[in-house]
């Protein structure tokens, strides 16, 4: 589902900051699925930060694939048409 998607958030150098979380937090709310592009680091640490940006913007970590994670939260104030159903 995420494949032809392209990353909307970039974790940088300033890593988990307040306005990265306020950017994931107001793109999740517009499109529910996102995905962001994660520095280059171990794969056990990428991992733990794909976790944590889930966790701190109350989404869920559908996966994770190199250097990019895939999160979905539900957004409630999209049209019916434009929210992700699975069938």
């Amino acid at each position: 589902m995420g494949q032809r998607l392209k990353p909307l958030v970039e974790v940088g150098r300033a890593g988990e900051s307040d306005e990265l979380l306020a950017n994931l937090a107001d793109r999740l709310a517009r499109h529910e699925l996102v995905k962001v592009r994660l520095p280059a680091l171990p794969r056990d640490q990428r991992k733990e930060l794909a976790d944590d940006l889930a966790r701190r913007t109350a989404s869920h970590l559908v996966g994770t694939l190199g250097r990019t994670a895939l999160l979905f939260r539900s957004s409630e104030d999209l049209p019916s048409e434009k929210r992700i159903t699975l069938e």
